[in-house]
């Protein structure tokens, strides 16, 4: 018989005005014998936005993001293991209005790279297939809203 439990908890507040916090935590077991093979057993994250008006009709927004994944086994044998991660993402951002906005934005600006996904024996007999996350990012971001 397989069991398993898993538990997520979500929260938000605004601590000073113009600031909102966000975090959330999920953890997932299951009763198989070894780990489950492909499941975070814990993953958490917290963010922060700061929005500071710049006259009537502009607004700053700045928001950083943080993630943490825990260790994870990519196979039924628990061979094959991923250590835990962390990322870090960022947007700073120029609204004009309702309609328009520009941004610089950051993701995975730690430049961490992980398996995404990871296939033991995909190609054949102790022949592992395994594929990437994307690697650090910056970019402007234009936007407007219709």
């Amino acid at each position: 018989m397989i069991g398993g439990v898993g538990t997520v908890m979500v929260a938000g507040a605004a601590p000073a005005d113009r600031i909102i916090v966000a975090d959330g935590i999920e953890c997932a077991s299951a009763d198989i014998g070894n780990r489950t093979p492909q499941v975070y057993p814990l993953t958490s994250s917290l963010s922060v936005d700061y929005t500071h008006p710049l006259g009537d009709r502009f607004a700053l927004l700045a928001h950083v993001d943080w993630s943490h994944r825990g260790d994870v086994y990519w196979d039924l044998a628990n061979t094959l293991r991923t250590p835990p991660k962390d990322f870090l993402n960022t947007r700073v951002s120029v609204d004009f209005g309702r309609r328009y906005s520009v941004a610089l934005v950051g993701r995975n600006i730690t430049d961490e790279r992980t398996p995404s996904a990871v296939g033991a024996n995909a190609l054949g007999s102790n022949e592992t297939l395994a594929s990437y996350n994307e690697p650090r990012q910056w970019g402007i971001e234009l936007q407007a809203r219709f």
